[in-house]
């Protein structure tokens, strides 16, 4: 049998799916966090985000399955986008094709 995924309790949390909670795999901080990417969903959010630390997990894990309306979701995690330095140092990396370990040893001792 597959391990469970924060994903499988994402859905089971939109698709009101029954799933023993297991906080090891799905922290309430990790399912809060996904969550808040949804905008219609922050005033319910924000009512129990003061008690995210202090509350047991199962308990937000139980009012984020009360509370979340049941529905199809689409939650981006949206990535940093990448600095000009980083830019440039990947270019480097292509330019003169050596390893990052390599490049970091060489602006060390260049300096």
């Amino acid at each position: 049998m597959a391990t469970d995924t924060i994903f499988d309790y994402i859905n089971a949390i939109c698709h009101k799916k029954k799933l023993e909670y297991d906080k090891k795999i799905a922290s309430s901080y990790l399912l809060m966090l996904w969550f808040s990417h949804d905008n219609n969903l922050l005033p319910m959010l924000n009512k129990i985000n003061q008690y995210v630390f202090s509350l047991p997990d199962e308990i937000i894990y139980k009012y984020l399955y009360s509370e979340v309306p049941q529905g199809k979701r689409f939650l981006k995690w949206v990535k940093k986008d990448k600095s000009e330095k980083e830019k440039k140092f990947e270019k480097e990396l292509e330019v003169y094709n050596i390893s990052k370990k390599e490049m970091m040893l060489y602006n060390k001792f260049a300096k």
